[in-house]
């Protein structure tokens, strides 16, 4: 199972809680481990993406438009918030 697909099955299953906590910080609210990562290293654009796609449910066109990008923006800007989410959250395999 490559990277992304693992980060997209993590993404499929959190709960809205459990998206929230990672992706919907409200100012003032901490963030630990993980977390905490994950929040910080995310852009403005890739945060947005990420919400208008897996927590209102559009398609990668409709986020693009929605967004005033290119579908091929919004694609990348996925993929970059999916292989953020798998460093931060899928643990690696030790050797």
């Amino acid at each position: 199972m490559t990277e992304t697909t693992r980060a997209l099955n993590i993404l499929y299953t959190l709960s809205k809680d459990q998206y929230d906590k990672l992706f919907g910080q409200e100012s003032g609210q901490e963030s630990h481990g993980s977390e905490a990562a994950l929040v910080n290293t995310l852009t403005h654009r890739e945060h947005q993406v990420i919400t208008l796609r897996f927590r209102l449910g559009y398609t990668i066109r409709d986020t693009a438009k929605e967004l005033g990008i290119s579908y091929e923006t919004a694609r990348n800007d996925l993929k970059k918030v999916l292989t953020k989410l798998e460093s931060a959250l899928v643990p690696k395999d030790i050797t």
